[in-house]
């Protein structure tokens, strides 16, 4: 099938060309000169994102950007400020070739990484300008099996490139690649970009981005090109004054973890929490003999890899005996849970988290985490993590010898 969708692609650019559309890849080759002319660029960058359960965005932010290119930084290749217009022109973020700058602001808090916490090959870093010119790259230089499709849309091109790939392709100033594990959950590995680039100054101005079940987008609006010097940035001259400022450190898991056990054997901590309808429900209200507490996250891959044994367990013991629930520690909109319960046919209560819960828990945003808690709400067992030849047997053992 994939090389009836390739020779179909193949075609179309064909008969474009004869149509007097220029050639996709010396096309593109215009296209990156016309980039890597540029030297800085203010602009104001409109950023999209949803997951594959809802309709709506998950979030739909408009920051205004300071991009440069950076010779000198051969990993990334650029540097950047971001800023929220609607908050003053407060910083937010921004990379300088050595750190990155991240700011919290319901903390009052400056996180500088230096890249030495969790390191890696590629930066974890992007901006418009140099995502697009090294998705060009990618396609002019690359012997993956991809297919590439160049649409005349009146007073633009719009670029089409998808991977046809065992591995996901992202763009970090370079392609970088991630393999989903077979525990994570993923029902297809796919990769598909979008570009749009005006004709008037053959440059791009919206991309966006399609890996398994999430979509990004990014659109660059009134760029200002040029005007800006790299000799004046300085990253830590955006530092708000007053703000605590501290470095990224490598996590500790099992440190984190033994906290999150020392719960066990202790009463759990109560809450009132939300399901799919925005309805309250309280721990004080579940009169189950024994509960199971699973604190998860959409986009983990364990955790969905965690669902069809979760959905059987719900069935094998009577609703008196035993309860359980999901709560979701990453998304904080209803929407996203409800499509996500949808979608994924949960037949148990899937709840959304708030602070305190998270911290009553000791979890830190971690997942998944499984709490199982007596008739009187004593946490009695705490298991860490999925495996589908392990968690599940000593999940369903420890319920057992509850009930008994």
């Amino acid at each position: 099938m994939m090389k009836k969708h390739w020779i179909i692609g193949l075609g179309l650019v064909m008969m474009f060309c004869s149509c007097g559309q220029p050639d996709t890849k010396a096309y593109l080759k215009k296209v990156i000169e016309n980039l890597e002319s540029i030297e800085s660029v203010e602009y104001q960058c409109r950023h999209i994102y949803w997951n594959g359960y809802v309709k709506e965005p998950i979030y739909d932010v408009i920051e205004l950007c300071h991009e440069y290119a950076n010779p000198k930084d051969t990993i990334f290749g650029s540097c950047y400020a971001e800023f929220i217009p609607e908050e003053g022109m407060r910083f937010d973020s921004g990379y300088d070739g050595n750190v990155k700058m991240t700011v919290y602001e319901e903390d009052k808090d400056v996180m500088i990484d230096d890249f030495t916490a969790e390191p890696m090959d590629f930066r974890p870093v992007n901006t418009f300008f140099n995502c697009t010119k090294n998705i060009f790259k990618y396609i002019i230089e690359t012997t993956d099996s991809i297919e590439t499709t160049l649409m005349d849309e009146d007073s633009c091109y719009h670029l089409k490139l998808t991977v046809h790939e065992d591995r996901t392709v992202n763009f970090f100033g370079k392609p970088v690649y991630f393999k989903p594990g077979p525990n994570m959950g993923i029902d297809s590995i796919f990769s598909q970009y979008d570009v749009w680039i005006r004709k008037a100054d053959n440059l791009p101005y919206k991309y966006e981005e399609r890996q398994a079940e999430t979509t990004y987008i990014e659109e660059c609006i009134n760029p200002v090109y040029n005007k800006l010097s790299l000799a004046d940035f300085n990253l830590y001259d955006y530092i708000p004054e007053g703000y605590n400022v501290f470095h990224k450190r490598p996590r500790d898991l099992k440190k984190e973890a033994e906290r999150v056990y020392t719960l066990q054997d202790k009463p759990a901590p109560q809450w009132t929490l939300t399901d799919i309808e925005d309805r309250s429900v309280s721990l004080a209200d579940i009169k189950s003999k024994v509960i199971l507490l699973n604190f998860t996250g959409i986009g983990c891959g364990a955790c969905q890899a965690a669902i069809p044994f979760l959905k059987e367990l719900k069935t094998k013991y009577a609703p008196e005996d035993f309860e359980l629930i999901a709560i979701e520690s990453w998304s904080g909109k209803t929407s996203s849970r409800k499509g996500y319960s949808e979608k994924k046919e949960l037949n148990y209560l899937f709840l959304g988290a708030t602070e305190e819960v998270l911290k009553d828990y000791q979890t830190g945003r971690a997942a998944p985490w499984f709490f199982l808690l007596d008739e009187n709400r004593i946490i009695r067992k705490i298991f860490w993590g999925y495996s589908e030849a392990r968690t599940g047997k000593e999940i369903e053992e420890a319920i057992d010898r509850l009930l008994k």
